[in-house]
């Protein structure tokens, strides 16, 4: 009995590791989920009560504590899905590799559809000299064996490269120096590919790849202020309220005035009221 290679083992032990840290997460999710619907009914329930028998005040204090706790768990439940989601990207990734290796195609991602015109559906390579012969593209060829970019670009960069290789000398030696320096990234390329998912809305049954002239489009653009214009709103409203209770609580004015408030005290007020008298007495006596 043959043993299997090292690198397929391991991607066998990460997927099972992902499959339990999975679990992990699934209960973790039903719990929170179960405990958002427990603190709604809880709260209805003893937000009743409160206004029935202790008044508004503790019936107000009751809604507010339960907003407060279902805020916070939802919050949690955000985070716990969102690390579900992107656990399952991160597994998806390994055991494509896994495929790759043991020549999976059923297990390998789906070519890109010709019947569909996009940027992601390459024209046919029929016509092509030595494509079909030595199956290069297709659905069991040696673009999909090898494709695992993480954009549309880079696959058709990648198929191009297949199809029409450059005779310079010089343009595959560059090409090699830099296969050379991401071979040993793994982890980077993983990240990256991972990254590429998520932002493309990729999952296990529809994957997809993310869109370079997008990301060309956004890099390329003006920044949008749309997004600091709530920080803005809500900083000149803090700012606002912070002035209003300055007058409120009776600060003094910063250069050493009269007092902004009618409800300082009546030493400070009559201190005021002698400096104010101040300079009239003064000139009385000249």
């Amino acid at each position: 009995m043959s043993t299997p290679p090292p690198r397929r083992c391991h991607y066998r032990r990460y997927a099972e590791r992902m499959d339990r840290r999975l679990d992990a997460l699934d209960r973790r999710s039903s719990w929170l989920g179960w405990a958002r619907l427990s603190v709604v009914i809880a709260g209805g329930a003893g937000a009743w009560i409160a206004f029935s028998s202790g008044g508004s005040g503790a019936g107000w204090a009751v809604v507010v504590g339960a907003f407060a706790l279902f805020y916070g768990l939802a919050r949690v439940h955000r985070r716990v899905e969102a690390g579900r989601k992107r656990v399952r990207r991160w597994q998806q990734i390994k055991k494509e590799h896994g495929a790759r290796l043991r020549r999976d195609w059923d297990a390998l991602p789906p070519a890109p559809s010709r019947d569909r015109q996009s940027e992601a559906a390459p024209p046919p390579d029929e016509a092509h000299p030595f494509a079909p012969g030595l199956n290069l593209t297709g659905p069991r060829s040696l673009l999909r064996l090898i494709d695992t970019c993480a954009t549309e670009g880079g696959r058709r960069r990648l198929r191009r490269w297949l199809l029409d290789p450059s005779p310079e000398r010089a343009c595959t030696l560059r090409r090699q120096a830099l296969v050379k320096e991401l071979a040993p990234r793994a982890l980077f390329r993983d990240r990256l590919a991972l990254e590429g998912r998520r932002a493309a809305g990729s999952t296990t049954d529809d994957p997809r790849r993310w869109s370079d002239r997008a990301l060309r489009r956004w890099l390329q653009g003006d920044a949008d202020p749309r997004p600091l214009l709530p920080w803005v709103l809500g900083l000149g409203a803090l700012g606002a309220a912070n002035v209003v209770l300055a007058v409120l609580s009776g600060v003094p004015a910063p250069a050493g005035g009269v007092s902004l408030s009618r409800k300082a005290p009546a030493g400070r007020r009559a201190a005021c009221a002698r400096a104010a008298r101040a300079p009239a007495l003064q000139q009385q006596r000249r």
